[in-house]
C-alpha cells in the first residue's frame, strides 16, 4: 500500500513529472468484482515516454522493496500481502 500514499504519489510527481492518480477500489483476495468495477490501480501520465518509464522503474522498486519488508515479517511471524505490477 505504500506505492497509494499521498507522501509517495507526491514525491512521484515532483521528482519524475509524472502525474499519479489512484483509481478504481481495493477488492480484498477472493471478493468477486462487481459490474463496473475495476481493481484498484495507478493511473500514470507523463510528457515524454522516458519519464513515464523511469517512473514505473521506481514504483517497481518501491513495490518489491515492500514486499522484501512484509516477506521478512511473514517470516517473523507477522502477516502479508501480494502486490501485482501490470505494465507494457
Amino acid at each position: 500500500w505504500k506505492v497509494t500514499q499521498k507522501e509517495t504519489t507526491s514525491r512521484m510527481q515532483d521528482e519524475f513529472q509524472t502525474a499519479v492518480t489512484l483509481k478504481g477500489q481495493y477488492v480484498p483476495p477472493g471478493k468477486p468484482l462487481g459490474p463496473g468495477e475495476r481493481k484498484l490501480y495507478l493511473h500514470l501520465e507523463a510528457k515524454a515516454e522516458r519519464i513515464l518509464k523511469n517512473c514505473v522503474l521506481e514504483i517497481r522498486r518501491l513495490l518489491n522493496e515492500e514486499t522484501l519488508r512484509v516477506s521478512s515479517r511473514v517470516q517473523q511471524g507477522g502477516g502479508g500481502s501480494k502486490y501485482s505490477v501490470l505494465g507494457k
